[in-house]
Protein backbone atom coordinates (compact mmCIF):
# COMPACT_ATOMS: atom_id res chain seq x y z
CA UNK A 1 0.00 0.00 0.00
CA UNK A 2 2.49 2.47 0.88
CA UNK A 3 4.63 2.07 -2.15
CA UNK A 4 1.26 2.19 -4.09
CA UNK A 5 0.86 5.52 -2.64
CA UNK A 6 4.77 6.23 -3.60
CA UNK A 7 4.32 5.74 -7.00
CA UNK A 8 1.34 8.16 -7.16
CA UNK A 9 3.13 10.80 -5.42
CA UNK A 10 5.72 10.76 -7.89
CA UNK A 11 3.87 10.37 -11.15
CA UNK A 12 2.35 14.01 -9.15
CA UNK A 13 5.52 15.35 -8.45
CA UNK A 14 8.89 13.65 -9.04
CA UNK A 15 11.00 15.97 -7.85
CA UNK A 16 9.35 15.61 -4.51
CA UNK A 17 9.22 11.96 -4.26
CA UNK A 18 10.99 9.57 -4.85
CA UNK A 19 8.70 6.50 -6.79
CA UNK A 20 10.37 4.06 -4.16
CA UNK A 21 10.14 4.11 -0.56
CA UNK A 22 13.84 5.26 1.51
CA UNK A 23 14.65 3.36 4.09
CA UNK A 24 16.67 5.46 6.86
CA UNK A 25 18.84 3.32 8.96
CA UNK A 26 19.93 4.93 12.56
CA UNK A 27 23.60 3.59 13.60
CA UNK A 28 24.87 2.87 17.19
CA UNK A 29 25.26 6.80 17.74
CA UNK A 30 21.38 7.24 16.96
CA UNK A 31 21.67 9.53 14.44
CA UNK A 32 20.57 9.56 10.80
CA UNK A 33 22.42 10.68 7.12
CA UNK A 34 19.23 13.04 6.66
CA UNK A 35 20.04 16.55 6.05
CA UNK A 36 17.53 18.22 6.80
CA UNK A 37 18.57 17.94 10.44
CA UNK A 38 16.84 17.79 13.61
CA UNK A 39 14.43 19.01 16.49
CA UNK A 40 14.15 17.16 20.05
CA UNK A 41 14.43 13.37 19.75
CA UNK A 42 13.25 13.62 16.13
CA UNK A 43 14.90 13.53 12.85
CA UNK A 44 13.48 15.13 9.83
CA UNK A 45 13.37 13.36 7.32
CA UNK A 46 11.68 14.93 4.38
CA UNK A 47 9.74 17.96 3.50
CA UNK A 48 5.88 16.93 2.96
CA UNK A 49 4.27 20.36 2.85
CA UNK A 50 4.86 24.56 3.82
CA UNK A 51 2.60 26.81 4.18
CA UNK A 52 2.89 30.65 6.24
CA UNK A 53 5.25 30.18 8.62
CA UNK A 54 4.56 26.66 8.83
CA UNK A 55 6.80 23.50 8.03
CA UNK A 56 5.85 19.92 7.67
CA UNK A 57 7.83 17.39 7.65
CA UNK A 58 7.65 13.63 7.46
CA UNK A 59 10.19 12.65 10.83
CA UNK A 60 11.63 9.58 12.74
CA UNK A 61 11.21 9.54 16.43
CA UNK A 62 15.19 8.20 17.30
CA UNK A 63 13.57 6.36 20.51
CA UNK A 64 11.08 4.13 19.30
CA UNK A 65 11.78 4.33 15.19
CA UNK A 66 8.48 5.74 15.06
CA UNK A 67 7.44 7.69 11.74
CA UNK A 68 6.18 10.95 12.53
CA UNK A 69 4.91 14.10 10.85
CA UNK A 70 6.09 17.17 12.59
CA UNK A 71 5.11 20.17 11.63
CA UNK A 72 7.74 23.01 12.64
CA UNK A 73 6.81 27.02 13.06
CA UNK A 74 9.64 29.07 13.22
CA UNK A 75 8.77 32.50 15.54
CA UNK A 76 12.07 34.41 15.24
CA UNK A 77 12.08 37.80 13.94
CA UNK A 78 8.16 37.75 13.49
CA UNK A 79 5.36 39.25 15.15
CA UNK A 80 3.90 36.28 17.41
CA UNK A 81 0.68 36.41 18.92
CA UNK A 82 1.35 34.86 22.45
CA UNK A 83 -2.03 34.24 23.33
CA UNK A 84 -3.26 32.93 20.29
CA UNK A 85 -0.24 30.68 20.37
CA UNK A 86 -1.39 29.69 23.83
CA UNK A 87 -5.13 29.11 22.60
CA UNK A 88 -4.12 26.94 19.81
CA UNK A 89 -1.39 24.78 21.80
CA UNK A 90 -4.53 24.25 24.13
CA UNK A 91 -6.33 22.81 21.89
CA UNK A 92 -4.25 20.57 20.89
CA UNK A 93 -2.89 19.37 24.34
CA UNK A 94 -7.09 18.79 24.28
CA UNK A 95 -6.90 16.65 21.47
CA UNK A 96 -4.19 14.63 23.30
CA UNK A 97 -6.94 13.56 25.81
CA UNK A 98 -9.63 12.12 23.22
CA UNK A 99 -9.37 8.42 22.39
CA UNK A 100 -10.76 8.82 19.15
CA UNK A 101 -9.39 6.58 15.89
CA UNK A 102 -11.01 9.26 13.41
CA UNK A 103 -9.19 12.24 14.95
CA UNK A 104 -4.87 12.24 13.61
CA UNK A 105 -3.46 11.44 17.00
CA UNK A 106 -1.54 14.19 18.79
CA UNK A 107 1.91 13.05 19.57
CA UNK A 108 3.99 15.54 21.51
CA UNK A 109 3.83 19.07 21.76
CA UNK A 110 6.74 21.36 22.24
CA UNK A 111 9.06 24.88 22.09
CA UNK A 112 12.65 24.46 21.08
CA UNK A 113 14.00 28.05 21.04
CA UNK A 114 12.34 30.05 18.88
CA UNK A 115 10.43 27.06 17.43
CA UNK A 116 7.21 25.58 17.98
CA UNK A 117 6.96 22.04 16.99
CA UNK A 118 3.73 19.76 16.88
CA UNK A 119 4.11 16.29 16.71
CA UNK A 120 1.28 13.86 15.09
CA UNK A 121 1.09 10.52 13.95
CA UNK A 122 2.03 10.17 9.94
CA UNK A 123 -0.73 9.63 7.50
CA UNK A 124 1.06 7.33 4.52
CA UNK A 125 -2.13 7.00 2.70
CA UNK A 126 -2.73 10.42 1.52
CA UNK A 127 -6.25 12.61 1.92
CA UNK A 128 -9.65 12.70 0.20
CA UNK A 129 -8.28 15.25 -2.06
CA UNK A 130 -5.73 12.58 -2.84
CA UNK A 131 -8.25 10.03 -3.41
CA UNK A 132 -10.80 12.36 -6.43
CA UNK A 133 -7.51 12.61 -8.41
CA UNK A 134 -6.85 16.50 -7.03
CA UNK A 135 -3.27 17.99 -7.17
CA UNK A 136 -1.75 21.04 -5.75
CA UNK A 137 -2.08 23.00 -8.47
CA UNK A 138 -5.72 23.04 -8.69
CA UNK A 139 -6.63 23.18 -5.15
CA UNK A 140 -7.71 26.54 -4.82
CA UNK A 141 -9.92 26.10 -8.21
CA UNK A 142 -13.71 25.91 -7.25
CA UNK A 143 -14.64 25.23 -11.22
CA UNK A 144 -11.91 22.44 -11.18
CA UNK A 145 -14.34 19.27 -11.33
CA UNK A 146 -13.16 15.42 -10.04
CA UNK A 147 -14.24 11.93 -10.79
CA UNK A 148 -17.08 11.60 -8.19
CA UNK A 149 -17.06 8.73 -5.46
CA UNK A 150 -19.35 5.09 -5.43
CA UNK A 151 -22.01 5.86 -2.73
CA UNK A 152 -20.91 2.89 -0.53
CA UNK A 153 -17.43 4.52 0.00
CA UNK A 154 -18.63 8.13 0.72
CA UNK A 155 -21.05 6.62 3.14
CA UNK A 156 -18.01 4.83 5.09
CA UNK A 157 -16.00 8.31 4.79
CA UNK A 158 -18.96 10.27 6.15
CA UNK A 159 -19.59 7.99 9.16
CA UNK A 160 -15.64 8.32 9.69
CA UNK A 161 -15.32 12.13 9.47
CA UNK A 162 -18.76 12.56 11.79
CA UNK A 163 -17.25 9.78 14.21
CA UNK A 164 -14.57 12.54 14.98
CA UNK A 165 -16.78 15.88 14.86
CA UNK A 166 -19.05 14.32 17.72
CA UNK A 167 -16.05 13.67 19.78
CA UNK A 168 -14.91 17.08 18.89
CA UNK A 169 -18.01 18.89 19.35
CA UNK A 170 -18.56 16.38 23.35
CA UNK A 171 -15.28 18.18 24.02
CA UNK A 172 -16.61 22.02 22.90
CA UNK A 173 -13.97 21.83 20.35
CA UNK A 174 -14.97 23.45 16.88
CA UNK A 175 -12.66 22.69 13.65
CA UNK A 176 -13.87 25.12 11.65
CA UNK A 177 -11.64 23.58 8.48
CA UNK A 178 -13.19 20.38 7.78
CA UNK A 179 -12.12 20.27 4.03
CA UNK A 180 -10.89 17.07 1.35
CA UNK A 181 -7.82 18.09 2.45
CA UNK A 182 -7.73 17.62 6.09
CA UNK A 183 -9.19 14.22 6.12
CA UNK A 184 -6.46 11.81 6.34
CA UNK A 185 -5.73 7.79 5.65
CA UNK A 186 -3.69 5.77 7.56
CA UNK A 187 -3.58 2.66 6.38
CA UNK A 188 -7.59 2.01 6.12
CA UNK A 189 -8.63 4.33 8.63
CA UNK A 190 -9.99 8.09 7.10
CA UNK A 191 -9.07 10.51 10.31
CA UNK A 192 -9.47 14.71 10.63
CA UNK A 193 -6.46 16.54 10.72
CA UNK A 194 -5.06 19.85 10.93
CA UNK A 195 -6.62 22.04 14.08
CA UNK A 196 -5.03 25.28 12.99
CA UNK A 197 -7.89 27.05 13.03
CA UNK A 198 -9.86 25.14 15.07
CA UNK A 199 -11.93 27.02 18.59
CA UNK A 200 -13.22 25.75 22.08
CA UNK A 201 -16.92 26.88 21.90
CA UNK A 202 -16.24 29.08 25.18
CA UNK A 203 -13.50 30.86 24.21
CA UNK A 204 -14.81 34.20 22.37
CA UNK A 205 -11.81 35.00 20.48
CA UNK A 206 -12.38 34.92 16.73
CA UNK A 207 -8.20 35.81 15.71
CA UNK A 208 -5.82 33.06 14.91
CA UNK A 209 -2.28 32.21 14.92
CA UNK A 210 -0.36 30.79 11.69
CA UNK A 211 -3.35 30.65 9.39
CA UNK A 212 -6.37 32.72 7.66
CA UNK A 213 -9.46 32.01 9.42
CA UNK A 214 -11.59 29.94 6.61
CA UNK A 215 -10.65 28.13 3.54
CA UNK A 216 -13.12 29.05 0.39
CA UNK A 217 -15.21 27.04 -0.77
CA UNK A 218 -15.32 25.10 2.20
CA UNK A 219 -16.48 27.69 5.45
CA UNK A 220 -19.84 28.95 6.05
CA UNK A 221 -20.68 31.79 5.31
CA UNK A 222 -20.87 33.60 9.27
CA UNK A 223 -17.06 32.04 9.68
CA UNK A 224 -16.43 34.29 6.29
CA UNK A 225 -17.91 37.33 8.33
CA UNK A 226 -15.71 36.46 11.42
CA UNK A 227 -18.59 35.21 13.85
CA UNK A 228 -18.04 32.91 16.81
CA UNK A 229 -17.18 29.50 16.65
CA UNK A 230 -19.83 27.05 16.64
CA UNK A 231 -20.36 23.38 15.75
CA UNK A 232 -22.92 24.15 12.95
CA UNK A 233 -19.81 25.69 10.86
CA UNK A 234 -18.79 22.04 11.11
CA UNK A 235 -21.82 20.49 9.97
CA UNK A 236 -22.07 22.91 7.13
CA UNK A 237 -18.40 22.25 5.63
CA UNK A 238 -19.08 18.42 6.10
CA UNK A 239 -22.08 19.17 4.14
CA UNK A 240 -20.09 20.50 1.27
CA UNK A 241 -17.40 18.22 1.15
CA UNK A 242 -20.10 15.07 1.35
CA UNK A 243 -21.93 16.51 -1.77
CA UNK A 244 -17.95 17.23 -3.38
CA UNK A 245 -17.01 13.58 -3.15
CA UNK A 246 -20.86 12.33 -4.71
CA UNK A 247 -20.32 14.86 -7.39
CA UNK A 248 -16.85 15.63 -8.03
CA UNK A 249 -17.68 19.54 -7.81
CA UNK A 250 -16.78 22.37 -5.61
CA UNK A 251 -19.25 24.62 -6.21
CA UNK A 252 -22.09 25.27 -3.92
CA UNK A 253 -25.02 24.33 -6.54
CA UNK A 254 -23.35 20.42 -6.29
CA UNK A 255 -26.01 19.93 -3.05
CA UNK A 256 -28.48 19.77 -6.32
CA UNK A 257 -27.23 17.49 -8.22
CA UNK A 258 -26.81 14.62 -5.31
CA UNK A 259 -28.91 11.68 -4.99
CA UNK A 260 -32.48 12.39 -3.31
CA UNK A 261 -31.94 10.04 -0.04
CA UNK A 262 -28.37 11.94 -0.05
CA UNK A 263 -30.15 15.48 -0.59
CA UNK A 264 -32.74 14.85 2.34
CA UNK A 265 -29.74 15.08 4.75
CA UNK A 266 -27.00 17.15 3.10
CA UNK A 267 -29.33 20.13 2.09
CA UNK A 268 -30.49 21.10 6.04
CA UNK A 269 -26.50 20.78 6.49
CA UNK A 270 -25.26 23.59 3.97
CA UNK A 271 -28.11 26.03 5.08
CA UNK A 272 -26.90 29.18 5.19
CA UNK A 273 -28.68 30.26 8.71
CA UNK A 274 -26.71 28.35 11.18
CA UNK A 275 -29.43 28.01 13.47
CA UNK A 276 -31.35 26.01 10.90
CA UNK A 277 -28.57 23.46 10.43
CA UNK A 278 -29.26 19.85 12.62
CA UNK A 279 -26.71 18.65 14.88
CA UNK A 280 -24.11 16.19 14.39
CA UNK A 281 -25.59 13.09 15.68
CA UNK A 282 -28.39 13.55 13.72
CA UNK A 283 -26.76 13.82 10.80
CA UNK A 284 -25.13 10.83 11.61
CA UNK A 285 -28.22 8.90 12.95
CA UNK A 286 -29.52 9.56 9.13
CA UNK A 287 -26.42 8.46 7.01
CA UNK A 288 -26.54 5.31 9.45
CA UNK A 289 -30.23 4.37 7.97
CA UNK A 290 -29.00 4.82 3.92
CA UNK A 291 -29.81 1.87 1.84
CA UNK A 292 -27.09 1.88 -0.24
Amino acid sequence: MRCFVRTQLNAIDPEGYASQLQIIRIGATGKSTTALGRISRYELLEEIAKGGMAVVYKGLETETGTIVAIKKVATEGTQVDEAALRREIDIYERLKQIPNQHILAVRDIFREGSTYALVTEFADGGSLWDLVGGSIADEERVAQRKAPLDEATVRDIALAVLDALVALHDNDIVHRDIKPQNVLRCDDTWKVADFGISKLRNNPVTGFTFQGAHTVPWAPPEQIEGARAHPSADIYSFGRVISFLLTGSQDKSSIQNVPDHWAQILGPCVDVVPEKRPNVDFVRSGIEQLSI
